[in-house]
């Protein structure tokens, strides 16, 4: 009896010190997947790396910030990229005019005029490249075309119908673009448009041609007036502005490159 006694104690004892049961860990909070993703140093770098301005955004919003600042009295090159109907002496005596309009307004200290048949290119950098050339602080490029014919707006008379007589005008279109060769900006367009006529006149008439070409001078004439007019008003506008605006910041000369000089090899002791 003692024996069963005390193999049952000793059974008791056993469970009591045997190891308690073990519960699976609950699972941190940290350990679930992120519903929001995340917005680490490498995304940001990525947001800010980005390019909110494409290269011809930027272009126009330089071309917005440039500011003409000119130094009166200025040189302007002019070019008459057009078909004019007059000799090559009016069209001098026309230019001359154009001179002397300009010195009057003591806006423009010297105009020179470039020959059309060296022009290889209408665009913007050979036309820079073509005014400081010259030394030119404004190129003045004018078009335009002329035509010559007979009036629609004249009816004839009775007797007239019977003849050669009819109504002839002389019109002349006029377009002047001036670029700052420093800047590359342009200026106010101008543009023109004048008639000569409508005047009777009949071909068979011995001076027909010297009539014809009176009118077509005429109408260039006044067209070029009112540009070299128009010119000078717009110029008067830009330097009211430009005399606001600070100096411009004069830039270093352009000293030349020094020639690479060789490196001494150093000498070997026999």
């Amino acid at each position: 009896m003692k024996r069963l006694l005390t193999a049952l104690a000793l059974t008791t004892l056993v469970s009591a010190c045997g190891p308690a049961p073990t519960q699976s860990p609950e699972p941190s909070p940290s350990a679930y997947p992120s519903a929001e993703p995340s917005m680490g140093p490498d995304a940001l770098a990525q947001l800010i790396g980005q390019e909110s301005l494409s290269p011809e955004e930027r272009r126009i919003r330089d071309n917005m910030a440039r500011d003409i600042k000119l130094d009166f009295p200025i040189k302007v090159a002019v070019l008459f990229y057009n078909a004019s109907q007059l000799n090559p002496s009016d069209q001098q005596k026309i230019f001359d005019g154009i001179k002397t309009t300009f010195k009057d307004s003591q806006m423009v200290r010297e105009t020179i005029q470039i020959p059309a048949n060296i022009v290889s290119s209408l665009s913007m950098d050979f036309m820079r490249q073509l005014g400081s050339r010259f030394k030119a602080d404004i190129l003045l490029v004018v078009s335009g075309r002329h035509v010559f014919g007979r009036s629609p707006s004249q009816k004839l008379g009775f007797f007239d119908m019977f003849s050669d007589t009819t109504f002839y005008e002389s019109n002349v279109q006029l377009t002047g673009l001036a670029i700052d060769i420093y800047t590359g900006a342009y200026l106010n367009p101008l543009s023109t448009a004048t008639q000569a006529g409508p005047k009777s006149m009949s071909p068979s008439d011995t001076n027909f041609s010297g009539s014809t070409y009176a009118l077509k001078k005429e109408a260039e004439d006044a067209a070029w007036a009112r540009m070299g007019n128009d010119f000078i008003e717009m110029l008067a506008e830009v330097k009211r502005e430009s005399d606001l605006l600070p100096p411009r910041p004069e830039e270093p000369p352009i000293l030349p490159t020094p020639s690479p000089q060789p490196t001494p090899t150093a000498s070997h002791a026999p």
